[in-house]
């Protein structure tokens, strides 16, 4: 399923929005000028991405500062992760594709 998220240059000014797919929701965000979207849901205890601190491609959770890529939804800082006790498995959020077209970003789910 696709859907409008937003305009490109929001994105760009606002860098992340959090959208809702169904019953669930995504952190879109915006990255080297193109927008990538991940299921706003840490995989540490499941607290709401959207609410941490994004820079360069990087959202920290606000709960456990727990950093994961929006690119490929992959934690980035294993020492951290270790400290938390994650399994290696449990080490990345769903991402989704996303795309713009004509100025308009949208999210395949």
């Amino acid at each position: 399923m696709k859907k409008y998220v937003t305009e490109l240059t929001t994105l760009e000014e606002r860098k992340k929005i959090r959208v809702q797919l169904d019953h669930r929701f995504a952190l879109v965000a915006i990255f080297e000028h193109q927008p990538y979207a991940i299921l706003d849901k840490c995989p540490h205890m499941g607290a709401m991405l959207s609410t941490g601190k994004y820079e360069n491609g990087v959202i920290v959770c606000k709960d456990h500062a727990l950093s994961v890529s929006v690119v490929d939804g992959l934690v980035t800082d294993h020492v951290k992760a270790d400290f938390l006790k994650m399994e290696s498995y449990a080490r990345d959020v769903r991402t989704f594709r996303c795309e713009v077209d004509n100025g308009k970003v949208y999210i395949n789910y």
